[in-house]
């Protein structure tokens, strides 16, 4: 992993994994869709992958949620 997730960006992560939908997302950390789409590429760069679907595996391989 290149960075650390910000607070924020780790809530936004697990709410990916947990599986909530985008609108939920912004309304729940109180966020518009600009700054999900932004904070969830910064993820994606953080953690060097380049599709969503491959964040739960990343997460996992590096201690960033526990099942």
């Amino acid at each position: 992993m290149k960075e650390k997730l910000t607070p924020l960006e780790h809530r936004l992560m697990n709410l990916i994994i947990e599986g909530m939908e985008c609108k939920n997302i912004c309304e729940w950390l109180n966020i518009n869709y600009n700054e999900y789409v932004k904070m969830k590429n910064n993820i994606l760069k953080k953690l060097n992958i380049n599709k969503i679907d491959k964040i739960l595996y990343v997460a996992i391989k590096n201690g960033l949620v526990e099942f």
